[in-house]
């Protein structure tokens, strides 16, 4: 008998829906993997450390403003964790049995090519069912076992605070998700001979859809896990900031060239325009103001922030300013901004410039 096209539309919204979950569930277990400690270089823990300054010191005590962030480490709850992957994963099984049942006609429906197709990945699935469970298991209470200095809850109020007070985000209903492993210290440079394994803290506020393309805003943040210091911090626009964005007015040193890919913002600075080193020393001053004292830096004052302009036109079409940002400590960080970000430096980000820019550690990074 031929199903309605309700019954097969909602055959169909089920199998998504769960190949949707299952394939979340699979990447969440495989970043899982990829964090389980490693034995080949000397962790560092806090007696190998030089202790914090007293703004640090100063800045942990202020940590929070006397509340505690939302945030979910799966870590701390993995049997919670494995039962609802299982389930997860026992609904995808049992709704491919269910097409399976009712035939070609249905199978195809839902998206198959034959009723051998829907077999295939049945057996494929029931074979991630059997196998998985106890690797994920395993992997989180490998993360456990890390045992952080700064435990998850310092982690979620050192990075709350921060998201809160300098990216302007409300938390007050949401939840942060932590990771916790180990990574060298130079983690993006790979200087020859490396450098130590350090304890690490991944704290992200993930997008939410809001049924257009780029859905919410998001940002993350890496912390060392045993000092609390800021590593790097990343902020993803929402549809709407993009929009206002882009409908401000770029200025007259930054040469717009045309593509349909590139949503306007293709092109490159001119470094010989009049206008040039005024945007540049603008948005040094606003780096400066934006970081001295606060806890991305880790309380120490900005003492010189310099711009670069890097990439090369001929090759390209396109170059970026790069700032980097000088500190008493001794620290120098980075601040980039995205190619589709680069023109829009007369957009205020709602108040919160630091919006714009992915901001690293440079000197963490570096292993020095």
């Amino acid at each position: 008998m031929k199903k309605s096209n309700r019954t097969v539309r909602k055959m169909r919204s089920a199998w998504t829906g769960f190949t949707t979950a299952c394939l979340a569930a699979a990447l969440t277990m495989s970043a899982l993997v990829s964090c389980a400690p490693q034995e080949s270089r000397p962790v560092v823990t806090s007696d190998d450390l030089t202790p914090p300054s007293a703004a640090q010191e100063a800045i942990a005590q202020d940590i929070g403003g006397g509340k505690n962030y939302a945030y979910l480490w799966e870590a701390e709850q993995t049997e919670t964790v494995v039962e609802e992957w299982i389930k997860t994963h026992e609904q995808i099984v049992d709704t491919l049995r269910g097409l399976i049942a009712q035939g070609e006609d249905t199978v195809k429906e839902a998206g198959f090519v034959s009723v051998e197709a829907a077999q295939t990945e049945l057996e494929y699935w029931q074979a991630v069912l059997e196998r998985e469970p106890e690797q994920l298991r395993q992997s989180l209470r490998e993360e456990a076992a890390l045992a952080p200095v700064v435990s998850a809850q310092e982690a979620a109020n050192i990075a709350g605070v921060a998201f809160e007070t300098m990216y302007g985000l409300d938390l007050s209903q949401k939840t942060l998700r932590l990771n916790c492993y180990q990574s060298d210290s130079n983690m993006e440079y790979h200087i020859a001979g490396g450098g130590v394994m350090r304890t690490v803290w991944g704290v992200e506020l993930p997008e939410e859809p809001d049924g257009v393309l780029f859905s919410t805003n998001a940002i993350s943040c890496t912390l060392d896990a045993t000092t609390g210091e800021f590593i790097a911090v990343d902020y993803t626009l929402g549809s709407e900031e993009i929009a206002a964005m882009q409908a401000t007015a770029v200025p007259a040193c930054f040469i717009q060239r045309a593509d349909p890919d590139a949503a306007g913002s293709y092109g490159y600075w001119d470094e010989t325009e009049a206008s040039y080193a005024g945007t540049v020393e603008k948005l040094k001053q606003q780096a400066k103001e934006q970081l001295s004292g606060s806890a991305l830096v880790g309380g120490a004052a900005v003492t010189e922030v310099r711009a670069e302009l890097e990439g090369k036109i001929e090759e390209s079409g396109e170059n970026h300013i790069s700032l980097w940002v000088d500190c008493d400590s001794g620290k120098t960080y980075q601040l980039y901004r995205g190619y589709y970000l680069q023109p829009y430096v007369n957009y205020d980000f709602g108040g919160y410039p630091l919006r714009a820019y992915r901001i690293t550690n440079d000197t963490y990074l570096k292993g020095e």
